[in-house]
């Protein structure tokens, strides 16, 4: 059988104003020697961008393909320095990170989306993401630059076994990266679901857990003539919920394609 396929291109122009706590001019401290802020200076983001999209479609697979380029200008960074405090005539040297925005970033790759069903009771989608970005911020210092290569993958599956229960396991991976002061390591995490529908399906149970294995840890390094930083952060530790949602007068919503993420040097 000879399903349909679709070709497209598109060409796009958007923004990207800083958040809140990027504009945020109050720092908040970890230590006596490193302090986190936002910067009341910054400027919005304009990247301009082009795509190339195909879609495939078979009996029970559909597999999107693109490729992109984007350029953005004014590209907000977090930049780490070393600056002298005077506090009560004493003098000490504190970290402080801030936004800050750099020349550009261009950015290009390819991304594969697909989503199957293989059998009645399981669903499964996914995305892959290769990317190369170029980032230059020679406008506030000559060392920040960076070249990156890297990835990050995305795979969602899920299960019904039986009538009224679902099983959801999402694993995520996003390959180690050259930053504009030093690198981070690879990253990965799996997040797991089940759904049990109760009150003849007017409601459903749910127990989900964030991070099973609580490895959603960014480690990183920052190299500059001035210092050497090594560290790790994490955003939020291993979560367990449980909750209850009840129906009135509606039917439940079944499967519904996860969301991805963008291409470029995209985080998760």
């Amino acid at each position: 059988m000879n399903l349909p396929r679709a070709e497209s291109s598109v060409y796009t122009s958007n923004n990207r104003r800083p958040s809140f706590w990027e504009l945020n001019p109050f720092f908040s401290f970890t230590d006596a020697r490193n302090r986190f802020g936002g910067n009341p200076n910054l400027d919005p983001e304009f990247t301009h961008s082009i795509e190339l999209n195909h879609i495939k479609y078979w009996d029970k697979v559909t597999l999107t393909s693109s490729i992109y380029y984007r350029n953005t200008n004014e590209k907000v960074d977090r930049i780490r320095r070393l600056e002298e405090l005077i506090e009560n005539g004493d003098t000490s040297t504190v970290m402080v990170t801030q936004p800050e925005n750099l020349n550009e970033e261009n950015a290009y790759g390819f991304e594969l989306t697909f989503n199957a069903k293989p059998y009645k009771w399981w669903n499964l989608d996914g995305n892959f993401n290769f990317y190369r970005s170029i980032i230059n911020g020679t406008n506030i210092g000559q060392e920040l630059t960076a070249d990156n290569i890297s990835w990050f993958a995305r795979l969602t599956s899920r299960f019904t076994i039986r009538k009224n229960t679902d099983i959801q396991i999402r694993l995520n991976y996003r390959a180690p990266r050259i930053t504009t002061q030093g690198s981070s390591k690879a990253m990965y995490h799996v997040d797991l679901g089940v759904s049990h529908d109760i009150f003849k399906n007017k409601g459903t149970l749910t127990l989900s857990v964030s991070d099973v294995f609580n490895s959603r840890r960014w480690n990183y390094e920052t190299i500059t003539p001035e210092f050497y930083l090594k560290g790790e952060f994490q955003w939020r530790a291993r979560s367990i919920a449980l909750s209850l949602n009840y129906r009135l007068n509606q039917k439940k919503r079944r499967g519904g394609r996860s969301g991805g993420y963008g291409g470029g040097g995209g985080q998760f």
